[in-house]
């Protein structure tokens, strides 16, 4: 199986909005000051539909990034939430929703 791995932002949130939960893998400073780089798999998705409608990249009820576009206070365009992802490294696969299949080798 083979796929691609990119860190193009504006392909993300296009996925996103068509409704696709995407698996990406996100690298920080376990210590936010110790130099120790940690990178784990974490999900991309949009959560809700019309108000407080947010982009979330989170794995095991660590949230690595929130955005809300229209939430009251926490207003924030397109650019700084590219920010913040590029902050966590974050890299994902880039489906090609033209295909649904999945090609699986089962290794025994």
């Amino acid at each position: 199986m083979s796929y691609k791995v990119s860190r193009d932002y504006p392909r993300l949130k296009q996925l996103l909005d068509e409704g696709y939960r995407v698996v990406c893998w996100v690298t920080y400073d376990w210590s936010r000051e110790s130099g120790h780089w940690v990178t784990d798999i974490a999900e991309a998705k949009r959560v809700g539909k019309w108000e407080y409608m947010h982009y979330m990249v989170s794995v095991r009820g660590h949230v690595f990034s929130d955005f809300y576009p229209d939430y009251p206070g926490l207003e924030h365009d397109e650019d700084w939430m590219f920010s913040m992802w590029e902050k966590d490294r974050l890299q994902f696969i880039d489906i090609d929703p033209s295909k649904n299949t999945l090609d699986l080798e089962i290794v025994s």
